[in-house]
């Protein structure tokens, strides 16, 4: 373990490339614990053409054709991790800078400290399509195809600093592997049906790439990375009333967590909807660097079960939705396997839902009441006998306006009652979410 370089990386939209996961101004409790030498065996990248270092390899990754390109010639070496506000300022923390604080984790698992490198490539405005090796043609140039100067594309960016950390892995006598991948996106692929057949065909190519012989980024690990997400939030800035569809990411990385290809660590809604601590950025899409920590935090609990053989904690989400005649049973699994409770306290109500629910007949939402009759039981009493879908935290996914506010947010209140200690600044526990899902019920 602690001769061997293992990388960690995010892909995918703004949220993995911090976007405002640093203070605008002042002191950020949080972002300060990060900017601190918490590890030194903890690394980012040095870029010789960059004066700064971070976990973006120094280079600015707003949206599209205004990205600063990560290329393989200029990640030279290897500096001990700090929280940086990013090149612009626009960037900070992002869901795997908060694996610093869990080091400890795995040095009382394997008697010394592994070596770890941290590395966003993450691009503002990036949807799915772009992480494939050949994006489609209809992909515009400007988020994540640069036509002046192919092949670049965002996997090259991905190729580069793998390729890049085997050789500085290598020049130490070290080994290497990719061990973990954090995707955090979907926002922008509110018109993408295909959503998880486009995220599966990503990861089903790096993983093939990574332990292939002579492809773009082999490593030569027998293993394919361990692959993490969360469910999504929306996206109401700039949609449209009408015109989007957040329900086809939130419920397609569910559907990558049933199918193995990843392992969802938490519903977004639980960072951002959260009245406990300022985990969401003012536009209530993006994170601020608590909610960025705190991502980390979910993920990681998950990612040093995995290292050690461990069964992984499942998302906590309904089992069974049962219904005789106007009684809906709905039971739970998954989370730690505590006692579930309302929470509208510290994730508040949704205007238009019962505690995060929604009974529809025929697309039209019925008035419905409840109560939980059991540990991990609700009962739900619906106007009349009929067939209809249980929604759960979707309310707000679809058909986003324009504008975004707090009270927009899709969200829920179902949580287990026992929650896991973090070391987050501020935050001594977090609890385990029921996440978004939809279900027809006979």
């Amino acid at each position: 373990v602690g001769t061997k370089l293992y990388h960690i990386i995010t892909i995918g939209n703004s949220l993995s490339a911090g976007s405002d996961g640093a203070p605008v101004s002042g002191s950020d409790t949080v972002f300060d614990h990060y900017a601190t030498e918490l590890e030194p065996t903890c690394y980012v990248f040095t870029n010789s053409s960059k004066s700064i270092v971070d976990v973006r390899g120094g280079c600015y990754r707003g949206n599209g054709s205004t990205a600063e390109k990560i290329r393989e010639a200029q990640l030279t070496g290897l500096a001990a991790y700090r929280a940086k506000a990013g090149a612009g300022t626009v960037h900070g923390m992002t869901p795997i800078d908060g694996f610093v604080d869990f080091v400890t984790d795995a040095k009382d698992a394997f008697g010394i400290a592994p070596k770890f490198l941290l590395s966003s490539c993450g691009l503002g405005g990036a949807e799915i399509e772009t992480w494939k090796r050949t994006p489609s043609a209809n992909i515009d140039p400007s988020t994540g195809v640069d036509a002046a100067e192919t092949p670049w594309t965002l996997r090259s960016e991905f190729d580069a600093m793998v390729n890049a950390a085997k050789t500085l892995a290598t020049a130490q006598g070290w080994g290497y592997e990719v061990l973990c991948i954090v995707y955090k996106g979907g926002e922008q692929d509110h018109s993408d049906s295909s959503f998880a057949t486009d995220l599966e065909q990503v990861i089903d190519e790096i993983n093939a790439d990574i332990i292939t012989p002579a492809s773009s980024c082999y490593t030569g690990q027998q293993y394919y990375p361990i692959w993490f997400s969360s469910q999504p939030g929306s996206n109401g800035s700039g949609a449209g009333a009408g015109s989007y569809n957040g329900t086809y990411a939130v419920n397609g990385i569910l559907a990558l967590h049933d199918s193995g290809d990843l392992h969802c660590a938490c519903p977004d809604y639980a960072i951002i909807a959260h009245s406990g601590y300022t985990g969401s950025a003012p536009d209530y899409i993006h994170m601020a660097a608590t909610g960025y920590a705190i991502v980390a935090a979910y993920v990681w609990r998950n990612l040093v079960r995995k290292m050690m053989n461990a069964a992984a904690i499942d998302p906590l989400r309904i089992a069974s939705a049962v219904r005789s005649g106007t009684t809906i049973t709905v039971t739970y699994e998954g989370g730690e396997g505590n006692p579930i409770a309302f929470d509208t306290t510290l994730i508040s109500e949704r205007s238009g839902t019962t505690k995060g629910f929604r009974w529809l007949v025929g697309g039209v939402a019925q008035s419905i009441s409840m109560s939980i009759t059991g540990n991990r039981e609700i009962q739900i009493t619906i106007p009349s006998g009929v067939a209809g879908d249980l929604e759960y935290a979707q309310y707000g996914h679809l058909n986003a306006a324009t504008s975004f506010t707090s009270a927009e947010q899709p969200r829920g209140n179902v949580r287990e009652t026992v929650g896991f200690s973090t070391s987050i600044p501020g935050i001594a526990t977090l609890y385990d979410w029921a996440v978004s899902e939809k279900w027809s019920v006979a």
